[in-house]
């Protein structure tokens, strides 16, 4: 059921088992969010549940728990505490962090936080916060697939196996070294390290006004639900393998439904 501001909500995993999700819609009494965990770079697994999973949920749970006036420093740092306090006491190393992104609207302050990579659009007009290194190494995995291409590679084998993926792991792993720094590649994200006050993008909106969270599953970030997914439908078309007019650092690889989890959550102020 639709909160009373709610217009359209909708949430759908890449995988076919939607168990293993890591986006997540928060509707609560002062806040709505869409929450996307970051999906882990290795096979551990945390009390049964992939990193980004347990991340989402982390931060969910914690979205849940607010006060419902806290600035977005204050409930960005209550979020990442959640995370650090999975850890006993001790921030492991970078790349075995839970991590998630979250876009956040406050009801009583009428704005919106973002914290990572999800997309948000305000009255029509879109907001994407994509990583500078993701693009660095989506534009790598692109470059790697298309060699294969121009030597006779033939395409059906990357649906099984993304061997472009598999030439950027070992970079994917090592860039959250950059995790919320103060660096030309550093990116901001909830991973229990701390919040960098400087990478929060607020946005003010007003009564009235027409917003859609999102997570990154969706290429292209439309005023409608119908709309969105129409492009992302023709884009998977297009571009399956993910290295031309979508350029990712994964595709859609075989027995998956598409190449990210998606969420969409469109209501008005």
């Amino acid at each position: 059921m639709l909160s009373d501001n709610v217009i359209e909500k909708f949430i759908l995993g890449k995988k076919e088992d939607q168990s293993l999700c890591e986006d997540i819609i928060v509707e609560s009494e002062n806040y709505y969010a869409v929450i996307d965990g970051v999906t882990s770079k290795s096979s551990k697994t945390y009390n049964g549940m992939s990193g980004g999973r347990y991340g989402a949920l982390l931060v969910a749970n914690a979205i849940r728990q607010l006060e419902g006036n806290e600035t977005a420093e204050i409930a960005l740092k209550k979020l990442d505490d959640s995370i650090f306090d999975q850890y006993c006491g001790a921030l492991p190393p970078p790349d075995e962090r839970i991590q998630a992104c979250a876009v956040i609207y406050s009801k009583v302050r009428r704005e919106v936080w973002s914290y990572g990579d999800c997309a948000l659009m305000i009255n029509g007009k879109a907001y994407t916060h994509e990583k500078k290194i993701d693009q660095i190494l989506g534009g790598f995995r692109s470059l790697i697939i298309h060699l294969h291409l121009m030597n006779g590679g033939n395409a059906d084998d990357l649906i099984v196996n993304d061997f472009g993926r598999e030439a950027i792991m070992p970079y994917m792993k090592k860039q959250s070294l950059f995790a919320n720094a103060d660096h030309v590649f550093g990116y901001p994200v909830i991973d229990g390290s701390g919040i960098n006050a400087s990478m929060i993008k607020i946005y003010t909106v007003n009564e009235g006004d027409e917003i859609v969270l999102a997570s990154d599953g969706y290429p292209v970030l439309c005023p409608t639900l119908a709309e969105s997914e129409w492009e992302l439908k023709k884009i998977l078309k297009s571009d399956p393998l993910s290295i031309n007019e979508n350029i990712q650092t994964k595709m859609m690889v075989k027995g998956n439904i598409s190449f990210d989890d998606r969420s969409y959550l469109r209501f008005k102020v």
